[in-house]
């Protein structure tokens, strides 16, 4: 654990992302928070926390074990828009 929160240390020096968390999935597939940096203003924690399995798909948790990294820039931003540019194919070919 002491490691992880060196890890969430470290990232949130570097990016200046007002929370990083690290998160377990245990064998049983629950997910637990065993480490966060956060912004001082931020009163409210996470570490600790535990989350049923089925907070999170299968498929997605294979996703994780591949993208290991998941950002969320800003969650109080406002919407945009996607446009099309006329050189990304149409929907349905992504």
């Amino acid at each position: 654990e002491s490691m992880c929160q060196i890890v969430a240390d470290d990232v949130y020096a570097c990016t200046g992302y007002d929370r990083v968390m690290v998160y377990r999935f245990h064998d049983d597939c629950h997910g637990e928070v065993v480490a966060e940096a956060r912004h001082p203003e931020i009163s409210e924690s996470f570490l600790g926390h535990h989350y049923p399995a089925t907070d999170i798909p299968q498929r997605a948790r294979d996703l994780f074990k591949l993208n290991r990294v998941r950002l969320i820039t800003d969650v109080s931003s406002p919407l945009a828009d996607i446009v099309c540019d006329g050189r990304a194919p149409p929907p349905g070919r992504l």
